[in-house]
């Protein structure tokens, strides 16, 4: 699957959150965040690789995993 540059961005700052556990858009790092957008997480969510399992704070946070099967 090709991604487009944004996006590719945004697993790899989705990887860089990720350890095992579910992670949420505000736990990526700053440094990511004047590029990737939470709505780039629904994208990659929409594309298969992130899963989402839960959403709270009156559904303004979504909580996703990563694919096992996203390219690497």
């Amino acid at each position: 699957m090709k991604l487009t540059p944004i996006l590719a961005y945004a697993l790899q700052a989705c990887r860089v959150t990720q350890n095992g556990d579910r992670f949420c858009y505000s736990w990526i790092p700053d440094s990511f965040k004047p590029t990737v957008k939470p709505s780039h997480l629904k994208q990659l969510e929409k594309q298969g690789l992130l899963q989402r399992v839960d959403g709270s704070r009156g559904g303004h946070r979504a909580y996703y995993f990563l694919n096992p099967d996203s390219p690497q």
